[in-house]
C-alpha cells in the first residue's frame, strides 16, 4: 500500500497525512471477518495418544521428527488435557463437554464407552453444527473406518450408533445430529494406514486425506484419527512406541504440509495429543502449530487446554461458542500469522497509538510514527527558510 503525498500548504500536507494514515491502518487491521478466516481458510487436526509433552519432545532419536516440526513452527509448552481416559478429551474438543452434553463419555478413569443409547451426545450442538451455521465445510477420517477393515455398524444415516475399533477416539459418532443424517455420514471417511487395525504406517499414510488437501476443493476443516498403533496408544500387537508414532509422523504430515492447500492458500496443521500422564490443569501435552498459517520458532508457556482449540476455531471463523468452557477459554492465535497482536472489543488490530483531536488549528494526529515525520518535515521547513 502506497499513499502520495504533495507539497502545498502545512494545513494541507497535514490533512493529506492523515487521510493516508487512516487508509494504511485499515489495510493492515486483522479482518476478523466471519467465514473467511481471520489467520487460516483451512486446518487439519490429527490426533495422538496417551503421552506428555515431555515424553515426545527433546526426546533423542525416538522424537527426532516431532522435536523438529515443533521447533520449526509453534510448541505450546502448557497445553494441558481435560481428563482421563480417552473419550473426554474428545469430547471437550468437540463439543466443549466431556460428556458430549449427554451420558457420553467419563471422567476419573472410568471406562470409555462406544455410541449407544446409553452413550452418546445425542442432538446437543457440536462443532459441526457451528461450521456448517458458517457455511464451511468438514471432514472426517478415521483409520479402521470402513473396508477393508470394518465391514458393518457404519455411519449411513439410518444407524444412530455407528462403531469401529477406535470409535472412542472419534467424537463425531457419538452425535445424534450426525450419525442419523446420510449427508452428514457422507463427510466421515475411512483412512487407509495397512491392511489390519495395528498396522504400523511409514509411507503412503493415509492417502485419502492427501488425496483430499491436493484436490480442487479440500474442506476448512480436516480431522484426522489415526489407528492405535500410530498414535502412539498401542495395542497387543503393536507395543506402545514413541518412535512408532514419529516414524508415522514424519511420512504423513510432510506430505500434508506439501499439499497444494498448504502451500497455495492459508493453512494450518494442529497435532496433539489427547492426554497425558499426569492431572489437569497440569496435563501438558504435544500441541503444536504448523504450516503456511503458523508462526516459526514459537515456544509458549502460556495456559491453554482442549477447550482452547474450539476457542481459537470461534475467533478465527467467528463461530458462536458451544459452551461456557470454550467460550472462556484462551485463544490460540498467538501461534498464528496475522492473529498474534491483541485485539480491541471491535476484533481490530491498531497496529500504532491513534488519536485524533479537532479544534482550532485545524485537525492533529498523534501517532508515534506520524508525529515524528511531521516534525522533521517541520524542521526542514525551518532550514529552507
Amino acid at each position: 500500500m502506497s499513499c502520495q503525498i504533495e507539497r502545498g500548504s502545512s494545513r494541507n500536507e497535514l490533512i493529506a497525512i492523515l487521510l493516508c494514515s487512516v487508509i494504511i491502518v485499515g489495510t493492515t487491521l486483522a479482518p476478523g471477518v466471519a467465514g473467511s478466516g481471520e489467520a487460516f481458510d483451512h486446518i487439519v487436526v490429527i490426533l495422538m495418544e496417551n503421552h506428555g509433552v515431555d515424553s515426545v519432545y527433546n526426546c533423542g532419536t525416538d522424537c527426532s521428527y516431532m522435536t523438529s516440526l515443533a521447533d520449526n513452527y509453534s510448541l505450546a509448552l502448557h497445553y494441558t488435557a481435560i481428563d482421563h481416559p480417552s473419550e473426554p478429551n474428545y469430547l471437550a474438543l468437540f463439543s466443549g463437554t466431556t460428556n458430549g452434553g449427554g451420558n457420553a463419555g467419563s471422567s476419573n478413569s472410568s471406562p470409555d464407552c462406544s455410541p449407544s443409547s446409553s452413550c452418546t451426545g445425542g442432538s446437543t450442538p457440536n462443532l459441526v453444527d457451528r461450521l456448517e451455521a458458517k457455511g464451511l465445510t468438514w471432514s472426517a477420517y478415521a483409520a479402521d473406518l470402513g473396508p477393508p477393515i470394518q465391514s458393518s455398524n457404519q455411519c449411513t444415516g439410518t444407524n444412530p450408533y455407528p462403531s469401529f475399533n477406535t470409535v472412542r477416539h472419534f467424537p463425531f459418532f457419538y452425535f445424534t445430529d450426525i450419525t442419523s443424517s446420510s449427508e452428514r455420514c457422507g463427510h466421515t471417511h475411512h483412512s487407509t494406514e495397512g491392511p489390519s487395525t495395528d498396522s504400523p504406517c511409514t509411507s503412503d499414510c493415509d492417502p485419502e486425506l492427501v488425496a483430499e488437501v491436493n484436490g480442487p476443493s479440500p474442506a476448512n476443516f480436516i480431522w484426522l484419527t489415526p489407528n492405535d498403533c500410530n498414535n502412539m496408544h498401542g495395542t497387543s500387537s503393536c507395543p506402545k512406541s514413541v518412535a512408532t508414532g514419529n516414524a508415522y509422523l514424519a511420512a504423513l504430515v510432510p506430505q500434508i504440509l506439501a499439499s497444494t492447500t498448504f502451500t497455495a492458500t492459508r493453512a494450518a496443521l494442529f497435532v496433539v495429543f489427547d492426554e497425558g500422564g499426569s492431572s489437569y490443569p497440569s496435563d501438558y501435552v504435544y500441541a503444536v502449530w504448523a504450516g503456511s498459517a503458523a508462526r516459526n520458532g514459537l515456544k509458549s508457556t502460556s495456559s491453554y487446554n482442549h477447550y482452547s482449540f474450539l476457542k481459537t476455531l470461534e475467533t478465527v471463523w467467528g463461530l458462536q461458542s458451544l459452551e461456557s468452557t470454550d467460550a472462556n477459554a484462551a485463544s490460540m492465535t498467538e501461534f498464528l500469522n496475522g492473529s498474534s497482536t491483541p485485539s480491541s472489543p471491535s476484533g481490530l488490530v491498531i497496529p500504532m497509538p491513534l488519536i485524533l483531536l479537532s479544534g482550532a488549528a485545524g485537525i492533529a494526529m498523534i501517532g508515534g510514527g506520524l508525529i515524528y515525520a511531521m516534525r522533521r518535515r517541520a524542521r526542514r521547513r525551518g532550514s529552507a527558510r
